[in-house]
């Protein structure tokens, strides 16, 4: 089984990384770290080692580049507690524990140094796309700033007493029933389920929301949805349970999506913005934490607000496709230089590596 998600996203901050909490922190988890450039394979060579984690049966998490989806930053096999990461800017890692735990693995091998004659074509391109993104990052942080304008006016029309009282109903809906707290404390997850990128808005949530209760919160982004699921994580923290968060694409602090593993459930925020990702198994409508008549009162305003918006989002959009092209040239000047030949040696090697894991942990030597 497979999932999707990002660890970096494309934000109101401009380029925000959950690269050190994509994968949860545990002393059996072990991870390696592939430096090198554009273009040099370390994207397929993930997806080579993914598919042969996936023949084995192996659960694996893809981490996708916001900036271009069909990219991966890296890849974690819950089975084997592996991460592999992208180590290059901007999403830069270091291991915690070098050969004890983790590794790196230099790609900069395979390229030919004969690319430092294209030097300043390379440094050209980079400048140009930075220029591009830079501007979509604005546009993208002027969009969050309207949306937000209008949760606060819908935040101003909210009940507190009525948000307490369904909290209180879903947290004994939740862990009413769960029986006595794990021994050990949970592990914690966080990520993006939707990522802001050159093609548009692209959503993975339905590859995660795969427990067998999903509970949709039904209501306008400033409903209350991310304060119940605050709330949630955190009771769920404070009992010893394991949670996955994912945030949302233009603000990083804001929860979208809460996945509780052990508990076997999972919670959605469903609203203009956020298609639900997988049919609910029950919904929570949260226009009823909010006054009707206030809304109405502004709702004009509202509609305004969210159009420009969505041409603000569109411009940012825009931007980051603009700047492709540089991207792509700077891929393609790499590619010219790539010795394939040692990047499937290294591809192999590393395979072998994995499997000598396998065999370490499950007691059995792979062939």
């Amino acid at each position: 089984m497979s999932r999707q998600l990002f660890s970096g996203g494309n934000t109101r901050y401009g380029f925000y990384s959950f690269f050190d909490a994509v994968a949860p922190t545990s002393k059996e988890k072990r991870a390696i770290y592939i430096k090198g450039s554009s273009g040099c394979g370390k994207s397929t060579l993930m997806k080579k080692i993914g598919a042969r984690l996936e023949e084995y049966g192996d659960r694996i998490d893809y981490i996708h580049c916001s900036y271009d989806p069909d990219s991966l930053d890296g890849l974690y096999d819950a089975d084997l507690q592996l991460a592999i990461f992208d180590g290059t800017a901007p999403h830069i890692g270091d291991p915690t524990l070098p050969v004890a735990m983790d590794d790196y693995l230099d790609l900069t091998g395979c390229i030919d140094k004969k690319v430092r004659e294209r030097k300043d074509e390379l440094l050209a391109c980079i400048g140009e796309k930075k220029a591009l993104v830079d501007r979509a990052y604005q546009y993208i942080k002027a969009a969050y700033e309207i949306g937000e304008g209008n949760a606060l006016l819908i935040r101003q029309a909210q009940s507190p007493a009525k948000l307490d009282r369904l909290f209180v109903a879903l947290r004994e809906k939740t862990f009413g029933n769960a029986g006595d707290a794990p021994k050990l404390p949970g592990m914690s997850r966080k990520y993006f389920a939707t990522g802001i990128a050159p093609s548009g808005v692209v959503d993975y949530t339905d590859s995660l929301l795969t427990t067998g209760d999903i509970v949709a919160l039904e209501g306008e982004n400033g409903a209350g949805a991310d304060l119940v699921l605050a709330r949630l994580r955190d009771e769920a923290a404070v009992r010893g349970f394991s949670f996955e968060c994912c945030y949302c694409a233009l603000d990083p602090t804001k929860l979208e999506h809460l996945i509780l593993p052990q508990l076997d459930i999972s919670f959605t925020t469903v609203n203009r913005h956020h298609a639900p990702g997988a049919v609910p198994t029950s919904r929570l409508d949260l226009s009823d934490l909010v006054q009707a008549e206030k809304v109405a009162h502004v709702q004009g305003e509202i509609d305004e607000n969210e159009q420009l918006f969505q041409t603000l989002l569109a411009k940012g959009v825009a931007a980051l496709s603009a700047s492709k092209p540089a991207h792509e040239r700077v891929e393609n000047m790499y590619l010219q230089y790539v010795d394939f030949q040692w990047l499937d040696d290294v591809c192999e090697k590393t395979s072998q590596k994995i499997d000598d894991l396998r065999g370490s942990i499950h007691g059995y030597i792979a062939t």
